[in-house]
């Protein structure tokens, strides 16, 4: 291997540590101006997934980061138990809300997983003399390859007036449920939220 490939080699690893340090970012977000953020004392985390064993898994990992961040957080599976696939209604989860005597309510809700086709770059191994070498002088063409998109959207009320206070949506273009997308929006979700006011900034 030539001195030239090894440090081409090296910046992409480079390149590739520090994207894996950033931190995860919401496609969008909003919210309600006319309700100044005030921290929240106790957070009831529903998520709504067509996967019951994902929807208690998102639960389970949302309120234990925002207990990190020094704020009580309870799944709503833990106060209902035998919702099974089933999303509670309105009078159901308030009065979970009212039992957990808590502040806030979180809901998570997970779209259906999208497939579209996007073009990706493609190497090509070019011919003749190079032999072994010839991956290296490759050409790149573009082809269609598909993509899965999973959105959650994020959504904090207040538990006393019922009103929408802040809300923001993740896109993910990796799996569908599996726990490093999970964690992955479970940090852009707390992001948004302590950038807001809602939760405290995440330590250090």
């Amino acid at each position: 291997m030539t001195s030239a490939i090894r440090r081409h080699l090296l910046g992409v690893a480079a390149l590739g540590a520090l994207g894996g340090c950033t931190t995860p970012r919401l496609a969008l977000e909003w919210s309600n101006q006319n309700t100044p953020p005030q921290r929240a004392s106790r957070i009831v985390v529903v998520a709504q997934h067509p996967d019951t064993v994902i929807a208690r898994v998102s639960e389970d990992l949302m309120s234990d980061a925002i207990g990190k961040r020094g704020v009580p957080a309870v799944a709503a599976w833990r106060l209902l138990p035998d919702r099974r696939n089933v999303h509670p209604d309105e009078p159901t989860l308030k009065l979970a809300v009212g039992q957990a005597a808590a502040s806030h309510l979180l809901l998570l809700q997970t779209q259906a997983p999208q497939q579209t086709q996007q073009l990706a770059p493609v190497t090509h191994g070019s011919f003749g003399y190079l032999g072994a070498y010839r991956r290296w002088y490759g050409t790149t063409g573009w082809a269609p390859v598909v993509v899965t998109t999973v959105i959650t959207s994020a959504s904090l009320y207040d538990a006393r007036s019922d009103a929408m206070l802040w809300g923001g949506s993740h896109r993910n273009n990796l799996s569908y449920g599996l726990r490093p997308d999970l964690e992955e929006m479970v940090n852009a979700v707390l992001e948004g939220l302590s950038t807001r006011g809602w939760l405290p900034p995440r330590a250090g």
